[in-house]
């Protein structure tokens, strides 16, 4: 058995919960708001190991896959192409990503905003970083 390096166990923590913002982010932008901040709760869907978005728009929701923290749209359940693999992707190239997938189904993606109504100390965030679960796995 492998020991766990503390510092490795943070680095991938942290990558998680940056990555873990971007269905919370969908439902801040497009889920109807409620005052104790209950649509950003994210469902946990066995069968398919994701986190998953509330609906918005008519059925459609984020799913964050585990472990290798890809990225799905979902359209009333149902999977859709186009899979963001976050592996050596930096926050704005997901943020492009998620962009053209609204885009795509004629959703107004000037809604789409990356602030949240919390603060998330260290979140990844622009061009600088590139997101690296693969070397996390461990």
């Amino acid at each position: 058995m492998t020991a766990i390096v503390p510092a490795e166990l943070q680095k991938a923590r942290a990558l998680a919960h940056s990555v873990i913002q971007w269905p919370a982010r969908v439902a801040n932008s497009f889920a109807p708001h409620e005052s104790d901040h209950g649509h950003l709760a994210l469902r946990w869907d066995d069968e398919r190991r994701t986190l998953c978005s509330r609906e918005f728009d008519g059925g459609l929701s984020l799913e964050l896959r585990m472990p290798d923290l890809h990225m799905q749209f979902a359209e009333h359940g149902k999977l859709v192409p186009h899979v963001m693999d976050i592996e050596d992707h930096t926050p704005a190239e997901v943020e492009a990503w998620f962009l053209v997938e609204l885009l795509h189904r004629s959703i107004d993606y000037g809604r789409f905003s990356k602030e949240l109504p919390y603060v998330v100390p260290g979140l990844m965030t622009g061009d600088s970083v590139d997101y690296t679960p693969a070397a996390c796995m461990p």
